[in-house]
């Protein structure tokens, strides 16, 4: 299936606006994370910190989860926590490009699951004011009095009199919400961004309420649309329903404004003439009853010649350049210009990675091997024109990843993720300070050891990951997924050793790791299932029902969160000698087409107690 890209879905929005529909925005925690808003798992992880004794009801895993730390806040403590961060945060990218695309009339209305003022902070810094509107305190049978162009917040704001947190307020709002949102999305196009809707009570109703009356996009960071898409609404209405690979929402709502062509907003492309236009709305100083005079008009007129002079100034502006996303014109500039300063040198390698990254997202999966000498070469002149631009070898990294995820021959993909390796090793010769670039070493590093039977190869290469993943902690010991690979590590190690005593120690030490990444990372599938399933291999190991029980902790709350991924808990059942409950979470992971493949069942010695009953030998029959 062809995939749209942003250039597609400018398009979209420009066709939209012409037809006097203009689209409907919904913003979620991501929009505003670059600013300095946290995400939930760091509030959680603050909350945890500063209210301990208001937590102190709660058990080990409700901490974790957002919605139960708020639920036992009072009002006003919520209040204040939000705000703090809200008073430090920064206006960002991602905000000023929305409130361009209002002012263009790209957007008629945003509907805000945030709680900060960023977009009103945007608005104002380029003389925008859109109406303000509040669904906690608003009268719902009113909603088509809304003034548009309207910012609307879903769960209220950090200086209202109602924030809504904790998962029974949001699920008694959603149900509220109901008729609002079906008319929202009958009558408009809607584009999602910076919202996961995982395990949230406004996601259901979305999916109830969307008919196809009007296309829905859906942008997220991950090349995969997320399965709580793909299963619903991207499998319901495929066709008027789309996922969006981006990049961050800065970089996001900056292409989809140069594509609209109205990037950079006039404040940062001419900021005299900006202030000449605000000051235009400006009475006259009233001296006296019956006399008002202009007092600005020797500011204005200063402003029109520094408004000259700074357009003089500006013929060769890279930055503008960069800005406006005139990556071409950028690169013709190092092959005809001599003159160019160090600033420049690294605008012209970034319009090399952004024109590449560019071409990269809008190729479709099956068609990457097409343009592989372009990427290649392109990588390669930002490296000549910038030595010391590490980004370049570590994007390349990312592209030889891309390149062996969608090959089926197991030989070309050793050979990619080879040479990933190697452009990670590059990148990090140049800049040894990169989370990312570590984190990713890592990663390839546990997959090339797939490749191989030999031990001490393996070995090597899985120490080797967990130097990578040692390191990237070391430069950032607040994300999730360094220790999540480090417990990859260690489990993996645990797999090819041979004596008990070191599968033990190594699965113990991974589901250490795993359990970080759980407190910054919670309701994770990934997690949760990996750390079920080591606690199945140790309880194998050591036959201590500690590790049994703990198995069910994490498997059921993934069921909770995922009832298609259940095949783990079934091993835990038939370990648990509970054939019943181990029979029906195979039937069901079979249901939902999550069930592994006949060899694997048969192999399974966790499924040892059941592989000679008949209903077991007839679900083997119904496997791939």
């Amino acid at each position: 299936m062809s995939k749209y890209s942003v250039k597609d879905l400018a398009q979209f929005i420009k066709k939209s606006k012409e037809s006097d529909t203009p689209f409907v925005l919904f913003t979620g925690a991501g929009c505003s994370k670059s600013a300095g808003i946290p995400l939930a798992g760091e509030l959680v992880e603050k909350i945890n910190e500063d209210f301990e004794l208001e937590l102190k009801g709660l058990s080990k895993d409700d901490r974790q989860n957002y919605g139960k730390c708020m639920s036992v806040l009072v009002k006003e403590d919520r209040r204040k926590l939000i705000s703090d961060y809200i008073s430090k945060a920064k206006i960002n990218w991602t905000h000023i490009a929305i409130a361009l695309l209002i002012e263009k009339g790209y957007f008629q209305r945003v509907l805000t699951f945030n709680f900060d003022n960023l977009l009103a902070r945007s608005s104002g810094l380029l003389g925008l004011y859109p109406a303000t509107y509040d669904l906690t305190t608003a009268d719902l049978d009113l909603h088509n009095l809304i003034v548009e162009p309207a910012v609307v917040h879903i769960h209220g704001q950090s200086h209202g009199f109602t924030l809504l947190n904790s998962d029974e307020e949001t699920s008694k709002h959603a149900e509220s919400l109901e008729n609002f949102i079906a008319s929202t999305l009958n009558q408009s196009p809607t584009l999602f961004v910076g919202y996961s809707g995982y395990a949230d009570a406004f996601f259901p109703i979305l999916e109830k309420k969307y008919t196809g009356q009007h296309r829905l996009f859906w942008s997220g960071r991950s090349k995969k649309e997320p399965e709580h898409l793909s299963t619903s609404l991207l499998k319901n209405y495929g066709s008027f329903a789309h996922y969006i690979q981006g990049e961050d929402s800065d970089i996001f709502f900056i292409e989809l404004a140069q594509e609209l062509g109205c990037f950079p907003p006039k404040i940062f492309e001419n900021p005299y003439d900006h202030l000449l236009d605000e000051l235009k709305h400006v009475t006259d100083f009233p001296l006296h009853e019956s006399i008002h005079r202009d007092l600005f008009a020797k500011i204005k007129k200063q402003l029109k010649n520094d408004s000259e002079q700074y357009l003089k100034e500006s013929l060769l502006d890279t930055d503008k350049l960069l800005i406006e996303g005139r990556y071409q014109e950028l690169i013709d500039l190092y092959d005809n210009n001599s003159k160019l300063l160090e600033t420049d040198l690294d605008n012209i390698a970034l319009a090399y990675l952004r024109q590449c990254n560019d071409l990269i997202r809008n190729t479709n999966d099956f068609e990457l091997e097409e343009i592989k000498a372009t990427v290649i070469e392109n990588y390669s002149k930002a490296l000549e024109v910038k030595k010391d631009f590490y980004l370049a070898p570590f994007n390349l990294g990312v592209f030889y990843k891309d390149l062996a995820s969608f090959t089926s021959e197991k030989g070309v993909k050793k050979i990619y993720v080879e040479r990933e390796i190697e452009q990670y090793r590059k990148s990090i010769l140049i800049n040894a300070n990169d989370y990312f670039t570590y984190n990713n070493l890592c990663s390839a590093l546990l997959v090339l050891s797939d490749f191989t039977e030999d031990f001490e190869i393996k070995e090597t290469l899985i120490f080797e990951a967990l130097g990578a993943s040692e390191q990237a902690i070391k430069i950032d010991d607040k994300e999730w997924n360094a220790y999540c690979l480090f417990g990859q590590a260690y489990f993996t190690l645990g797999e090819i050793k041979t004596v008990s005593n070191d599968k033990e120690k190594y699965f113990k030490l991974a589901l250490n790791y795993f359990d970080s990444s759980n407190m910054a990372k919670p309701n994770n599938e990934f997690i949760l299932d990996t750390s079920g399933l080591i606690c199945l291999k140790l309880y194998t190991l050591t036959a201590k029902k500690y590790f049994l029980d703990k198995s069910f902790e994490y498997l059921n709350e993934l069921d909770r969160l995922n009832p298609k991924k259940v095949y783990n808990l079934a091993c835990a059942y038939a370990l648990n000698l509970q054939l019943d409950k181990c029979r029906a979470m195979l039937e069901r992971a079979l249901a939902s087409d999550t069930l592994p493949s006949k060899m694997h069942l048969l192999k399974d010695k966790d499924l040892d107690v059941v592989c000679e009953l008949e209903w077991f030998k007839e679900l083997i029959s119904k496997a791939n």
